[in-house]
């Protein structure tokens, strides 16, 4: 196998909303995390086991495996050598509600 994983990588998001201008965490929502990439689909990096993973601050504290590119596979990682960090953004969902996606935050 040419891609290895190392260890583990953690995000933790915490999700509010605002309505009639009162600020309130939101709860029982799954949240899905992907690494972005640009010429091929995005990867699911982690998902939440349940809408109730998220506490009642309206935060959950996902892991992933972390995978590194190897010398005979550049492209093994999350993405290509040198860098094989992923560029992760997030997609909340509740039911009746729009989706949510965060901004990505590169290289994670």
């Amino acid at each position: 196998c040419y891609s290895s994983a190392r260890s583990n990588g953690y995000i933790q998001l915490c999700i509010k909303a605002k309505e009639r201008g009162q600020q309130s965490a939101v709860i029982d929502a799954m949240v899905e995390c992907y690494d972005e990439d640009t010429f091929v689909g995005d990867e699911m990096v982690t998902r939440s086991k349940s809408a109730s993973s998220i506490d009642e601050k309206g935060c959950v504290k996902l892991s992933y495996v972390t995978k590194t590119s190897q010398m005979f596979q550049p492209c093994g990682g999350w993405d290509c050598f040198p860098v094989s960090s992923p560029d992760i953004y997030c997609k909340v969902k509740k039911s009746r509600y729009i989706p949510l996606y965060t901004d990505t935050k590169h290289n994670w």
